[in-house]
């Protein structure tokens, strides 16, 4: 989004700085990017097409299940990686498509660092889906209280 661009001049300066970040990674490294938001697509499309570009490309989505990433559509994980692909039921407490793209983003992180650590394994996506289902949010965040007749009461915690 173009948050920042005072500081870049414009938003396609904004973009470059960003994409500076995965010029030092390697084949060790995995750069986890949003597939659904059409500027971090191009980012995503840029680094598949640039042959210097060393570090596995792992895609996010609440919307279409990549060939390479993890997806989180319609109470469901998608897990496609190292030539794996994982299905699993999700009802996570936290709602809203901003929560579901932090939870794609929290497996995608998770599913790299077991895969870099020779653990990747469909039990140990199981175990963090159920860990990510008992997750409530933080403090001061909105928490869904009752819902009746399709009205949904929310409480702030921390709030007074």
């Amino acid at each position: 989004t173009p948050d920042h661009i005072d500081r870049h001049g414009s938003f396609e300066g904004y973009i470059t700085a960003k994409k500076r970040i995965f010029l030092n990674q390697n084949s060790q490294d995995f750069a986890i990017i949003d597939n659904d938001n059409s500027n971090s697509l191009k980012v995503f499309e840029d680094l598949q097409n640039d042959k210097n570009f060393k570090a596995n490309l792992v895609a996010i989505s609440t919307k279409k299940i990549p060939q390479n990433g993890v997806a989180v559509i319609d109470k469901k994980v998608f897990v496609n990686l190292e030539n794996q692909k994982f299905q699993f039921e999700i009802n996570p407490i936290l709602k809203g498509e901003h929560n579901l793209q932090n939870i794609a983003c929290a497996l995608a992180i998770i599913c790299c660092h077991l895969i870099k650590n020779s653990q990747f394994s469909s039990q140990k996506i199981q175990q963090i889906i159920e860990i990510i289902e008992e997750f409530k949010g933080l403090k001061h965040r909105m928490q869904l209280i009752r819902k009746i007749n399709e009205i949904r009461r929310l409480w702030r915690s921390g709030a007074l």
